[in-house]
């Protein structure tokens, strides 16, 4: 996952927490768990909330201590639609694989690997 904070000028991957297995510890963040607060380690993994804002540090390969802002609630709105895109290709992944010419009757084997690989919550 990066987040760029354009108006600041950082361009950079949020440090440690940059793939698909990790968005549920940035739900588990959002909902008050600060265990999951402590992503990676190194240059400075902790992601602060402070109020309605979330920092979190950033590696832009120079500036060690660079942190990207976003409010709580923007980050939530960005978690969800990562989810709903992940969704949507789950979905057309099942369909292209029960698809006659693909993956005939192995279509729900495809799903629920897709599923599981990309950490969906059961019933996409």
């Amino acid at each position: 996952m990066s987040i760029i904070q354009v108006a600041a000028g950082i361009y950079g991957n949020t440090v440690g927490v940059n793939g698909l297995e990790d968005k549920g510890r940035w739900w588990e963040f959002l909902d008050g768990d600060n265990s999951a607060a402590w992503f990676a380690h190194a240059p400075s993994p902790a992601v602060e909330s402070r109020g309605f804002t979330i920092h979190q540090p950033v590696d832009t390969g120079a500036d060690t201590r660079a942190r990207i802002q976003v409010q709580v609630s923007e980050l939530r709105r960005l978690l969800a639609g990562a989810e709903q895109d992940l969704i949507d290709f789950l979905h057309l992944a099942t369909h292209w694989a029960a698809s006659d010419s693909h993956l005939p009757g192995h279509s729900k084997r495809v799903h629920q690997a897709l599923a599981r690989t990309l950490s969906l919550p059961p019933g996409s």
